[in-house]
């Protein structure tokens, strides 16, 4: 076939289809490359976030915008009361204490109505209103164990404010003992710890600690008495030389040390046991009474070696040692069930601490707060706070904050308290997944979060839930990603949920989008470039089809159905690159549907239109090159057939004519 013949007609159609699909091409590669109509309107696809599950993606603020939610319902305030509220604080100091009592609670409902009542005691700013609330805190900064530690002082103060009138008296008196015997100890929680121990002693047992108390009021010298009597109970002296040895030192006590001596050189095997008597009753201002006092103890138990044991601990911390075996003697006639229990709370907060005076400060002012009615009852509140709290510390942090803001600014913090008001007054007391994906639209647009993200080859574009344009931004070096983490948490600083996000420390990373729309993001950029690819190539082609149709003779050596080949390579790049667009599109949707975020992502039809309609052109323009290059072909086929043929017949009449010639 000669270049040429394909027809003048055929060209001019060819070369018009052909810049129709380069056209096409063109207006779909440019979507989203400005952010004004129609321009904005033409992209590969939409995610739309407008009914995104937040306590899925985000569960850090979960209970934040359950908050909203419950407030939004109440009827009791205007969406409007509720964002203004809130975003008149987003810059102050009090925003993150606010977010984090939220945020660090595993029962919204009840932190909402523990707050309600704590948070006007808080933002008067009157030192006197949170010095209890500071000396708690100070004794869990101390604290090793914070979650014990909580329990035990909850506990403790639970049981005071729960007691009777006559008990608590009672228990007062009693407290007002062990403060003296604490204050006089060089370590707290040792005392303590023998108080509980003599605490749990029957009314038996407490019966056979009289003597010991009557040795101990007699002796000049605690501690010494105390060796020596344990020293004499861990003795097992045979009954024989104990009666003798008592029944001599009764006839002649002035001589009790004479008498000692030679008993001990005499049975050598006891004699640290009778030293330990000779020593014993040389340190006693009434020796006549002490030994009348070890002649009445009987058979000795471990109880009573366990009790020596915690009155020694007692009086080896103490400063005073004869005041404290006064107040021993008269706490262990008091005990009762709820100070045994008391002492069972005070010695677990004092284990945990790292600071025993602090804390013992701190549980004096509490205990006097009890009597104030005012701050009686607001004490359970904060205890019913802390309980739900994930994060006591920080709870008892941030409600100080908010105490050190009102003191110097309280005027942001009145709309405010007027919305957990609202919210802990709701009905509602927990907002369903679908209720909040409801309301999520508005919480966006108040917040000015895009609720759609419209990509391109180039350009990202967010719409707001009104449907305007927030902006678009273009992917530095190269095409656009699909990094869907990177491009939401980018759009929340992007937003007035800013200081929000700030505020919780909250990072790219902590949004929990993992499922298969991620383990796919790899693939999204490779995917569109390679679109990209496929599309550059298809205009290249295009217009070398144009040329080859367009400029046969003019100097130009077209090579046989070479405009085939290139109609053909057009059709393929357009149609891989159209086919990847909807292969990614398929999967970010498989992606999004099986991990149940909320998130929509929709094809964008005007690019699908111009992209599979560029498809179609540049099919039907393949038909038709091939079809007239088909015809044409075949024509030239018959002409030669033809002039083939009639060359042969003017070959035989030469012969004939030879022939007859040499005949003749």
């Amino acid at each position: 076939m000669r270049a040429g013949n394909i027809g003048k007609g055929v060209a001019v159609v060819g070369s018009f289809l052909a810049l129709l699909a380069i056209v096409l091409t063109i207006v779909a590669m440019s979507g989203l490359t400005q952010d004004r109509a129609p321009v904005n309107k033409i992209y590969m696809g939409e995610a739309d976030i407008s009914a995104i599950k937040v306590a899925k993606v985000l569960p850090q603020a979960d209970s934040i915008l359950q908050f909203m939610g419950i407030a939004m319902t109440s009827g009791k305030v205007k969406d409007e009361q509720i964002f203004g509220a809130l975003k008149g604080i987003a810059h102050t100091a009090a925003l993150q204490p606010l977010l984090l009592l939220l945020a660090d609670t595993g029962n919204l409902t009840g932190t909402l109505k523990a707050l309600n009542e704590l948070t006007p005691m808080a933002s008067t700013g009157n030192p006197d209103d949170t010095a209890e609330l500071r000396g708690m805190y100070s004794m869990l900064q101390s604290s090793t164990n914070v979650t014990g530690t909580m329990n035990a002082l909850s506990s403790l103060v639970k049981g005071t404010l729960a007691a009777s009138p006559e008990t608590n008296s009672n228990t007062a008196q009693a407290r007002g003992y062990l403060q003296t015997l604490l204050l006089d100890s060089r370590s707290p929680v040792d005392t303590v710890g023998g108080m509980l121990a003599l605490a749990k002693l029957t009314e038996e047992d407490k019966e056979k600690l009289v003597g010991t108390f009557g040795l101990l009021r007699n002796s000049n010298d605690l501690n010494a008495t105390l060796a020596d009597l344990k020293t004499l109970l861990d003795a097992d002296i045979s009954e024989s030389l104990k009666n003798s040895t008592f029944s001599q030192l009764s006839q002649n006590i002035s001589n009790a040390q004479t008498i000692i001596q030679r008993l001990s050189e005499i049975d050598g095997e006891d004699a640290d046991a009778l030293n330990a008597l000779g020593d014993l009753l040389s340190h006693s201002k009434d020796p006549s009474s002490d030994l009348e006092i070890l002649q009445n103890v009987g058979n000795v138990t471990d109880t009573e070696r366990t009790s020596l044991a915690s009155l020694t601990t007692i009086i080896s911390n103490a400063n005073n040692s004869t005041l404290t075996i006064a107040t021993v003697l008269t706490l262990s006639a008091q005990t009762t069930p709820q100070s045994a229990a008391q002492l069972v709370y005070l010695h677990q907060i004092l284990a945990n601490t790292n600071d025993q005076a602090g804390s013992l400060h701190t549980l004096n002012e509490l205990q006097g707060a009890s009597t104030n009615q005012k701050k009686a009852e607001l004490i359970p509140y904060l205890f019913e706070l802390t309980d739900h709290s994930y994060n006591v510390l920080r709870t008892f942090g941030s409600l100080i904050s908010l105490a050190d803001f009102a003191a110097q600014n309280p005027e942001p913090l009145v709309p405010v308290l007027a919305i957990l008001g609202a919210a802990a007054g709701s009905e509602t007391t927990e907002m369903s997944v679908e209720a909040m994906q409801k309301l999520s639209p508005q919480i966006l647009s108040y917040f000015d979060v895009p609720s759609r993200f419209r990509l391109g080859i180039f350009d990202l574009c967010t719409i707001r839930v009104n449907g305007t344009s927030k902006g678009c931004t273009r992917q530095g070096g190269g095409v656009q990603g699909f990094d869907y983490r990177s491009i939401l948490y980018r759009e929340l600083l992007n937003s007035d949920l800013e200081p929000f996000v700030k505020a919780l420390d909250i990072k790219a990373d902590d949004l929990h989008l993992e499922g298969k729309l991620l383990e796919k993001e790899p693939m999204y950029r490779p995917s569109v470039s390679a679109c990209l690819a496929f599309t550059l190539i298809s205009l290249v082609v295009n217009f070398l089809l144009i040329v080859s149709l367009l400029l046969p003779g003019k100097g130009l050596r077209i090579i046989p159905w070479s405009q085939g080949l290139l109609a053909l390579l057009a059709v393929g790049a357009l149609g891989l690159a159209a086919s990847v667009v909807a292969i990614v599109t398929a999967i970010i949707k498989e992606g999004t549907a099986y991990d149940d975020y909320g998130v929509v992502y929709r094809t964008g039809s005007n690019y699908v239109g111009l992209a599979w309609g560029a498809v179609v052109v540049a099919i039907v323009n393949m038909l038709i090159i091939w079809f007239t290059l088909y015809r044409a072909g075949k024509r030239e086929g018959i002409v030669n057939m033809e002039e083939g043929r009639a060359s042969t017949s003017d070959e035989d009449l030469e012969k004939d004519r030879a022939i007859r010639a040499s005949r003749t």
